[in-house]
């Protein structure tokens, strides 16, 4: 998933610290590596790819629906986010998909929640991938305000959820 092209203007300011120029050509690249391991490093690969226009939040929801159910214990599944994250106000990570509305911030924002059911659920190994803003915050931060990449690592990389989670910002 990468957006760099949001339906809010304000998100898209030109020169302004918050607009992105590679969010979507990462999620580009990163499938086309991963396509050229099919018949090599991995068996097959079954990417599902949503940039911008298509990186709605239904669509972004559907694809981790669509993960969960297509992922078996033998597999290695891989979900990559670019884009804009943001912090709501009690500092729980969020990510902004294309149509994401600021002052409907709990029905257009995917939750960290929503993300996490499905990343630590998924059979077999995964692979969690994160270049937002506030990607360190991918767990939240609930009242100290401080992110503990301990709790980050231990939270999605324990032994019965088996995820590795690279995050960069």
């Amino acid at each position: 998933i990468g957006v760099d092209s949001y339906d809010a203007p304000k998100i898209n300011l030109k020169g302004d610290k918050k607009a992105l120029h590679y969010a979507g050509q990462d999620a580009k690249d990163f499938v086309s590596l991963m396509i050229k391991q099919g018949g090599n490093l991995y068996r097959e690969v079954a990417p599902r790819l949503l940039v911008n226009e298509q990186a709605t939040g239904d669509a972004i929801l559907d694809g981790l629906e669509w993960i969960d159910k297509a992922t078996t214990s033998e597999d290695v599944a891989m979900v990559f986010l670019a884009g804009h994250g943001k912090l709501d106000h009690h500092r729980d990570y969020h990510f902004l998909p294309k149509d994401f509305i600021p002052w409907k911030y709990k029905r257009t924002a995917i939750s960290y929640d929503d993300i996490k059911s499905t990343v630590a659920r998924l059979q077999g190994k995964a692979l969690f991938l994160v270049d937002t803003c506030h990607a360190g915050g991918v767990i939240g931060t609930r009242g100290s305000g401080t992110i503990d990449m301990t709790k980050i690592i231990n939270d999605l990389s324990a032994a019965e959820n088996g995820v590795v989670v690279l995050a960069a910002s």
